[in-house]
């Protein structure tokens, strides 16, 4: 009797060494494991045509335009509401990539993306401007046909107060985009109704997972 209540007492005595030694583990490490992952939420995909650009009517089918000697001349996109809300948490950096390719037989000197939160402040006083960029007009045969695009991107880290615009607890931003394009240096060009611009604008943020 006295080896059973002596095995007995042995195994409590175990089972309580086991419960403070892990006590004791989580004391001297309180806070639970945790990794980093990238989210990623595009900001603006577009196709802009150079018919809408220019405001050129074509009949349809794939024939070039008549030849047009094309001026400098100012765009300025719609703005658009973006839901963000997925950026939202422990943010430890984040960046934005703006990716371009130029499928116009003219080219771009001025290209400008403008973030805020208030959708009436987008071009008067924006939080956030990803760019100028520069590009140039894309290859073209002697008929207008585009041959072979032209890309550009720039890639930005984001300040705290960029950060804090993109991760607003509306989850909500405004996006809208300004281009000038180069003109034609009084040449005629040929150029296809078909023929555009791609914009390409993502936001890349690093967060903490635990």
């Amino acid at each position: 009797m006295y080896r059973t209540s002596f095995k007995k007492i042995s195994m409590v005595t175990t089972v309580l060494s086991l419960m403070l030694t892990t006590i004791q583990c989580s004391l001297q490490n309180p806070v639970a494991p945790s990794w980093e992952a990238d989210i990623n939420v595009p900001l603006l995909q577009s196709n802009t045509y150079i018919s809408d650009f220019l405001g050129l009517k074509h009949p349809g089918g794939k024939d070039p335009l008549p030849p047009v000697i094309l001026g400098a001349t100012s765009i300025t996109g719609q703005v658009r509401e973006v839901n963000v809300s997925s950026l939202r948490g422990l943010i430890s950096a984040g960046t934005v990539n703006y990716d371009l390719e130029n499928r116009l037989a003219i080219g771009l000197d001025t290209a400008v993306i403008y973030i805020s939160r208030d959708s009436n402040m987008v071009f008067l006083d924006p939080e956030v401007v990803i760019g100028p960029l520069h590009i140039e007009a894309a290859e073209v045969d002697s008929d207008g046909n585009v041959l072979k695009g032209k890309t550009t991107k720039i890639n930005i880290t984001l300040t705290e107060n960029e950060m804090a615009v993109l991760t607003n607890e509306s989850g909500m931003v405004y996006v809208g985009y300004y281009l000038v394009t180069s003109g034609s240096n009084g040449q005629p060009v040929n150029i296809q109704s078909t023929d555009y611009l791609e914009t390409s604008v993502m936001v890349t943020v690093r967060t903490k997972v635990n």
